[in-house]
């Protein structure tokens, strides 16, 4: 029979390895809700090749921000910054929105849409805080994690990581 130190090291161990499974289970879920309903929504926009298709697609990731109330508080736990307040990131991606919706309305063969074009592409989706939004999403369903603000990433650099 083994002794009550055994049995109580037994169960702390049982314990300590079902908390870990059941934390990496919960963060393979909550990766994938993120990706299922932002990460890929916003991908779609990135990849769209006109103006109105990116405008539909990050019109959809942006309600999507609202309905999951992340177009407000913080994405950041400890140290909280301007960088890292989600209405000050939100109204970053609606002013996106809506250039792209202003450029849907010019002719692809004008040179102000093909300037804006290029523009949206290179510059503000590649320096869009879509990690921002992300680390308030994991934060906001539960994943545990020393959350200090995070600084935009060249989504486009070769050495950059990918949302």
């Amino acid at each position: 029979m083994a002794s009550t130190g055994t049995v109580a090291l037994l169960a702390m161990c049982a314990l300590l390895v079902g908390a870990t499974v059941n934390g990496a289970a919960n963060w393979v879920n909550v990766g994938y809700a993120w990706d299922r309903g932002f990460g890929d929504i916003f991908e779609l926009a990135d990849r769209a090749s006109d103006a109105c298709t990116k405008a539909k697609f990050l019109g959809d990731f942006n309600n999507r921000l609202i309905a999951e109330g992340l177009n407000e508080g913080q994405s950041a736990a400890f140290y909280p910054r301007p960088t890292s307040d989600l209405a000050s990131n939100f109204n970053v991606s609606k002013s996106l929105e809506l250039r792209l919706v202003e450029l849907c309305k010019l002719p692809q063969s004008d040179p102000a849409y093909q300037f804006g074009m290029n523009q949206v592409t290179l510059q503000e989706f590649c320096w869009f805080p879509i990690n921002i939004f992300k680390q308030a999403y994991f934060m906001r369903h539960g994943i545990w994690g020393i959350y200090m603000p995070k600084d935009v990433e060249n989504r486009c650099s070769s050495g950059g990581s990918q949302p």
